[in-house]
């Protein structure tokens, strides 16, 4: 491990969800520019260089998500990993177990700590439980989240509107900062963008603020289409019991398996109800792709619709969004496509900047 890293403590497996792409990718992005960062994650499949791993105590199914876990590492082994690497800079995605103690050691030994707000737990809990469990973990999942701001010199969350409720929520400045692309979608040629609409996708968490029943309705209505889902969660076998014979499911796929399957569709869905981005979708954008998002989603902030992508209203319905796009002319197709991975792009290139200015404003010497 090399001293004065920056150190990302994780509570989630590498390549599961959201979070964890998001870490993993700026990780290999900033180190092209020299910074050195390691994902602390007590995943067993965390092998990669950029990975160290704490000893883990035990594991607890995902409270909402029996399709994930919890690792509960040892305290110890946490603290001497930090005092291994020696870190110049902490930052806490996660207020789980991992997050929790790395936060607290951040700082009891000094180090500056950056908290990243991923994910807004007060709009997503509501979906996942009935509301008496609702209202008996509406105080910890608040607590756990203010001891990791409170003890950060800086806070930060994804650009756009869920950056907005986070200031709000905790009365605080918060650092808007972008979303990275991982280099095994921008620098692998795509295929050519789509001159029809044959294959329709959506990849990420199958849970209820996904709002796949939209796709479901969709997939009836666009009978001559192929629909696909990939990826795991609860609601995974209520949507396969419900779905028509259009629609085909498939699990968690590595990032080069997700790169094929988006070069061969031709338009990404993201109807989600709760997205503080999206970054499947924005790495659909990156493969040339019609991405077709709900206002809802973070990502909506760099869609233009019609012009890099095409925004699906609250008051229109999933299906008719996608047979307006259906309806578009072969060369509008491509040139949505070419215009999104430019988007795609220079987005990711703001993303690396904002955050190598952040670690390097705020790392200790």
């Amino acid at each position: 491990m090399t001293s004065g890293a920056i150190l990302v403590a994780l509570d989630v497996a590498p390549d599961r969800n959201g979070v964890a792409t998001y870490w993993g990718d700026l990780a290999q992005l900033l180190e092209r520019r020299g910074v050195s960062m390691r994902l602390l994650c007590a995943a067993r499949e965390a092998h990669a260089p950029r990975f160290v791993s704490p000893k883990t105590l035990f594991h607890l199914p995902l409270l909402g998500d029996h399709t994930q876990a919890i690792s509960f590492p040892s305290p110890y082994s946490v603290t001497a990993l930090i005092h291994a690497l020696e870190p110049s800079l902490i930052v806490v995605p996660t207020p789980g177990p991992i997050g929790l103690l790395a936060a607290r050691a951040a700082q009891r030994e000094l180090v500056p700590c950056i908290a990243c707000v991923h994910t807004d737990f007060s709009a997503l809990v509501p979906g996942l439980f009935s509301p008496a469990v609702r209202w008996t973990l509406a105080r910890p999942l608040a607590a756990l989240e203010t001891f990791v701001v409170r003890r950060a010199a800086v806070v930060a969350a994804p650009a756009g509107a869920h950056a907005r409720r986070v200031a709000e929520r905790f009365g605080v400045t918060v650092h808007e900062v972008a979303s990275p692309l991982s280099p095994e979608f921008s620098d692998v040629p795509p295929a050519k963008p789509p001159s029809a609409v044959r294959r329709v996708l959506f990849a990420g968490r199958l849970s209820a603020e996904k709002n796949l029943g939209a796709l479901l309705d969709a997939a009836r209505v666009h009978y001559d289409l192929e629909f696909m889902v990939v990826g795991d969660g609860p609601a995974r076998q209520r949507l396969q019991r419900t779905a028509s014979a259009n629609v085909r499911f498939q699990p968690w796929q590595t990032r080069r398996d997700l790169r094929g399957i988006l070069d061969d569709c031709d338009v990404v869905v993201l109807p989600s109800t709760v997205e503080s981005f999206g970054i499947a979708a924005l790495e659909a954008m990156a493969r040339q792709r019609v991405v077709i998002s709900s206002a809802a989603s973070g990502i909506s902030g760099v869609l233009r619709d019609g012009d890099n992508g095409c925004m699906l209203p609250g008051d229109v319905a999933l299906h008719e969004r996608l047979g307006d796009v259906r309806r578009l002319p072969a060369c509008e197709l491509g040139a949505i496509g070419l215009r999104a991975r430019q988007t795609a792009l220079e987005y990711s290139e703001r993303c690396v900047s904002e955050w190598h200015q952040l670690v390097s404003a705020h790392s200790r010497d």
